[in-house]
């Protein structure tokens, strides 16, 4: 099975649109749509574990920005 152009193919198969590869929300069943993403944020950006991007304004501020899993913008506060 191959997946339409614009799409991803999951590792059990499954397709997802291109759009939701490396957007830091895993959307295949293991994730590996959010695997070898090297995303390199802009540098008013605050890279997350799970290589999202937020504000820097968002880092230490009380409250989890990076996704479930993910509390990188809390910690080493």
């Amino acid at each position: 099975y191959t997946c339409k152009p614009g799409e991803f193919e999951c590792g059990d198969g499954n397709c997802i649109p291109l759009s939701k590869k490396c957007n830091g929300l895993p959307d295949c069943v293991l994730g590996s749509d959010e695997t070898n993403c090297n995303v390199t944020c802009h540098n008013t950006q605050f890279t997350c574990k799970n290589k999202k991007c937020i504000p820097k304004s968002f880092k230490c501020d009380g409250h989890v920005d990076c996704g479930i899993d993910d509390n990188s913008d809390e910690t080493s506060c």
